[in-house]
């Protein structure tokens, strides 16, 4: 189950990027939104920031970015911060 669980997060994050790859914001953040597992990885609260962000809610992301940055971590490729 710990290696499926793995496996759907790789998926879902291969997905995210491919989206923000794509200049889609909108699916990247409807997948990080729908996760149900692993929403505390570094990742998912970069990507989740970002999509706060695009949405105009500071106070949300003011919470989320310092957090990510003290924790660091792998961002699977895509600099949320650039």
């Amino acid at each position: 189950l710990a290696l499926e669980s793995e496996i759907l997060e790789q998926l879902d994050r291969a997905a995210a990027d491919a989206a923000l790859l794509a200049g889609d914001d909108t699916a990247a953040c409807e997948i990080a939104q729908a996760l149900s597992v692993d929403r505390d990885q570094i990742y998912w609260l970069r990507l989740r920031a970002y999509c706060q962000a695009l949405a105009g809610e500071p106070a949300a992301t003011e919470e989320s970015v310092p957090v990510s940055r003290i924790i660091g971590g792998d961002t699977g490729g895509v600099d949320l911060y650039a």
